[in-house]
């Protein structure tokens, strides 16, 4: 149901044929490999498939909508949000799936901060609105 092959994929098939210049082909191919690295890393890690296929869906488009290397760079980056000090700051390279599978990451063996455990939970219950009820913090971030 969730399978990222089924993106990555035929964006390879559609690159490899375009009539773009190689450039641009080579930064977008080598950058769907390391997508497709970062896909599996996530589910050697047991993340769950409806976030890692939502990632791979974000991620490949900004993929294919860069064609400069500094594009590329920033399409690829994790580009996690920050702190203004009121409020976390995103920006249009950011994708809140990939935000919450990092926390899921790191949380096992290191204690966020008050604040990142707050955004856990808000980013937590965007996605999953129905299970973050039946833990009560649905309405607590």
């Amino acid at each position: 149901m969730y399978d990222y092959d089924l993106i990555i994929i035929p964006l390879f098939a559609e690159i490899l044929f375009s009539d773009e210049v190689d450039r641009v082909k080579e930064l977008r191919l080598q950058a769907l490999m390391q997508l497709r690295g970062r896909l599996d890393f996530y589910k050697q890690n047991h993340m769950l498939d409806k976030l890692v296929y939502a990632v791979a869906e974000k991620r490949s488009a900004l993929i294919m909508k860069a064609s400069t290397k500094a594009e590329m760079e920033r399409a690829m980056s994790l580009n996690m949000p920050h702190y203004d000090g009121n409020k976390f700051v995103t920006n249009e390279y950011h994708v809140p799936e990939e935000e919450l599978i990092g926390w899921a990451l790191i949380t096992p063996n290191n204690r966020p901060t008050e604040l990142g455990q707050r955004r856990y939970m808000e980013l937590f219950a965007e996605f999953f609105p129905e299970e973050s009820k039946e833990l009560k913090f649905g309405g607590a971030v």
